[in-house]
């Protein structure tokens, strides 16, 4: 369904958004699953969700703990309510 979607509409942020969950969550498809994320990003630099859950993504799957805690960073800068002091520090944010 989604990337029917996309097809029609390649620059439909929540389209990729969708999939990039879909492929991380339910297909363990971390490949797709990252360029689907970054895609995202590509169209809305400002998407909050998208940078943390890439970030997560990075950490848990591709063991890149600096591309992770980039993300994370960028996450939280866009939507400060996405810090917390158990994500600060499994990514290794100090106060």
């Amino acid at each position: 369904m989604y990337k029917a979607t996309i097809e029609m509409n390649p620059k439909y942020e929540n389209a990729h958004y969708n999939l990039a969950d879909l492929l991380q969550y339910e297909f363990d498809d971390k490949k797709g699953a990252k360029e689907s994320y970054e895609t995202t990003i590509e169209i809305n630099p400002e998407n909050a969700e998208a940078h943390g859950n890439l970030a997560i993504l990075l950490k848990d799957k591709f063991n890149d703990f600096q591309g992770a805690k980039k993300y994370y960073l960028i996450a939280i800068t866009l939507k400060p309510s996405f810090r917390s002091e158990k994500y600060d520090k499994y990514f290794g944010i100090s106060n």
